[in-house]
């Protein structure tokens, strides 16, 4: 990050503050540091923060990103700034649709269909967990129903570090009466051995809330119910803790993925929802990556904007350092 760029940034916002504080509230203007009133923005002293409205945003080339602490403004690169806005991930329900992916159809090993009463749930728990479904629910990814046949328990699990919680189903019992399909993740240290001494520059890039972006088949979407406040409650798209998730989002990417050429010396690894993309040289791998991020783009992924690592002689990819020199395992304490 250039911290010059910060420092402008900074003084940008403490000036539009000051000439916006002078206005009357309600108004309808715009500030710019330099010559005036450019851009429109509106001012509502009863505002508990200063905002930057999109104008500034783009004019300080600053991206709003989530990350695992909250929201957190991020300087951007002049490539990362042109490509679509609707490929970024802006939380997690914040999903993509993988265009041409078939709904995911999996067997059942018996007639045997499990009802699982819901655990206990604390009232911190359920209202912590109730604006997560609500926000499913609006994405699509949830839908209310009275028809499954199957009902498993949920278990809300509150994030350290922002105090948020997260949906977590346990399909243990459904996962014993479906058919397992054999995995096709590759092994990590296989993989990462395709990377040729040649290859001296990496990306990495995070595919966000990847599952749910393929869709469920509606005769399957009985199997995944479970009950909260009483409401039956089943997904549309492909759940998180089913055993057959990793190998039919990693089937569904890879039919995705072989539609993109790279244009340049290099290649692209597919490791569930992550992504190493390689490249002789700088200019190599900068342009296989922008092939690829506008790939994921038009065919409906979403992207980790904070997790990128792009165009670099040094990664970290599936708990390896990843350098032209070779790949050592990350020291985790």
């Amino acid at each position: 990050m250039n911290t010059g760029n910060l420092t402008d940034a900074l003084q940008y916002a403490e000036h539009a503050t000051r000439v916006l504080k002078k206005k009357e509230k309600g108004g309808v203007f715009t500030v710019d540091p330099e010559t005036g009133f450019v851009n429109q923005c509106i001012y509502d002293p009863s505002c508990p923060v200063n905002l930057l409205g999109r104008d500034a945003l783009e004019k300080l080339k600053i991206g709003v990103v989530p990350g695992p602490e909250g929201m957190y403004a991020k300087l951007m690169l002049h490539e990362v700034k042109e490509l679509p806005a609707k490929l970024w991930s802006t939380g997690p329900t914040d999903v993509g649709l993988i265009k041409g992916a078939d709904p995911v159809v999996v067997k059942t090993t018996t007639t045997y269909r499990p009802v699982k009463p819901q655990y206990p749930l604390t009232t911190e728990a359920k209202a912590g967990i109730k604006p997560v479904i609500v926000d499913m629910e609006k994405a699509g990814i949830l839908i209310k129903t009275t028809k499954v046949t199957c009902n498993t328990p949920i278990f809300p699990v509150k994030k350290a570090n922002t105090g948020k919680y997260r949906l977590v189903h346990d399909l243990r019992a459904i996962n014993e009466v479906t058919e397992q399909i054999p995995p096709v993740v590759a092994n990590p240290h296989t993989l990462l051995n395709q990377v040729t001494p040649k290859e001296q520059w990496f990306s990495v890039i995070d595919l966000s809330n990847a599952f749910f972006s393929v869709p469920l088949h509606p005769d399957l979407q009985h199997l995944f119910g479970f009950t909260f406040e009483g409401q039956k409650y089943t997904y549309t798209r492909l759940p998180q803790g089913f055993q057959n998730s990793p190998t039919l989002y990693a089937e569904a990417l890879k039919k995705s993925m072989s539609l993109c050429t790279l244009p340049t010396p290099g290649q692209f690894l597919l490791y569930v929802d992550d992504i190493l993309i390689t490249g002789n040289t700088k200019a190599d791998c900068k342009a296989n990556t922008m092939t690829v991020l506008h790939h994921l783009a038009e065919q409906g992924h979403k992207v980790s904007q904070h997790k990128l690592q792009l165009w670099s002689p040094k990664v970290t990819y599936l708990g390896h350092t990843l350098t032209g020199e070779g790949k050592t395992l990350l020291d985790i304490k």
